[in-house]
């Protein structure tokens, strides 16, 4: 099966109606979600792909070839809107699309070390050529104590300190320098009823999220998305586990305007203006039937608002 987008009937509904403008796709992977926006919203002046991964902006340049200067590839992270602004089109921006987490791509190709098999990497960085510490740096020099808070509070792994406790056994002997030496590695010690998901998935997870400091980039990049997107432009996320929906839901709570004064002040002093119009009051979550199709899809949640400028501010 080949790559797939996730919810990306979805995405092209709400991009509907936006206005002639650009579309910053901030996670372009294989370039599905820029595709389907091309082919079906002929408005938009043309969809900027960015992405930390270098890999995935080759492919989706390749495979976004045929719309010429309507489609731009920058590689780089979406949080990072200093490096990237200055390259954009000069047209104003009207969608912001984050669809977060690891691709089925990055998942399948050996020597990047995403995949519980893969027996000759432990990197998971998006950017191979990071300077940031690889999950291999990570396991074999982090403290137990750091190891154990990182599996608990990104993977909610509850048994993260007999995890970390082996893994410091384990490298004081060798070196941990495999994906598959870790994962048997943790389910040697997860012990418990059959299930669904790979007993190493949320220690994965976790690490993951630390290599790639993916929710400090995801807070920075809805910050970017409100700072650049021009009045009634759209920004959509579409999240695959609860501390990336947490972080989007409250970032959005507190931009919608709501008072924020203790509620025995007489009158309201916050004078909190409204930056975003919430367009999915609940998250969509994607239908049984793309869930066949697509499992990864699974456990996706898409969030969609749209950018006001409440009177007084300036536009």
């Amino acid at each position: 099966m080949g790559h797939l987008p996730v919810m990306c009937s979805h995405v092209v509904m709400h991009l509907q109606g936006i206005g002639c403008g650009l579309i910053i796709d901030g996670t372009v992977g294989q370039g599905g979600h820029a595709e389907a926006i091309l082919e079906q919203l002929p408005d938009a002046v043309g969809v900027v792909g960015l992405d930390r991964d270098p890999d995935a902006v080759a492919a989706a340049s390749t495979r976004l070839n045929r719309f010429g200067s309507r489609f731009v590839a920058i590689p780089c992270s979406y949080a990072d809107i200093d490096t990237w602004r200055p390259r954009l089109p000069s047209a104003d921006v009207r969608g912001f699309l984050l669809d977060l987490g690891l691709s089925s791509v990055q998942l399948e190709t050996r020597g990047r070390g995403f995949s519980y098999t893969d027996p000759d990497s432990l990197d998971m960085r998006f950017d191979p050529e990071s300077t940031d510490p690889s999950v291999e740096d990570i396991v074999n020099t982090w403290p137990e104590r750091d190891l154990a808070d990182t599996f608990f509070r990104y993977g909610e792994e509850r048994a993260s300190r007999r995890i970390a406790r082996a893994i410091i056994r384990r490298r004081a002997q060798v070196r941990i320098g495999s994906a598959r030496d870790l994962a048997d590695l943790i389910s040697r010690v997860v012990h418990g009823k059959q299930s669904a998901i790979h007993p190493a998935t949320r220690c994965f997870q976790a690490l993951r999220i630390a290599a790639n400091r993916e929710l400090e980039h995801l807070s920075r990049g809805l910050d970017a998305a409100e700072s650049i997107l021009q009045p009634g432009g759209r920004l959509i996320v579409i999240s695959f586990h609860s501390l990336e929906d947490r972080i989007v839901k409250n970032f959005l709570s507190g931009r919608i305007g709501r008072c924020t004064c203790p509620p025995h002040l007489p009158v309201c002093t916050c004078s909190r203006r409204a930056a975003f119009r919430i367009v999915t009051r609940h998250p969509e979550l994607p239908t049984p039937e793309e869930i066949s199709a697509n499992p990864r899809a699974r456990s996706a949640k898409l969030r969609c608002a749209e950018r006001v400028v409440s009177e007084g501010d300036n536009p």
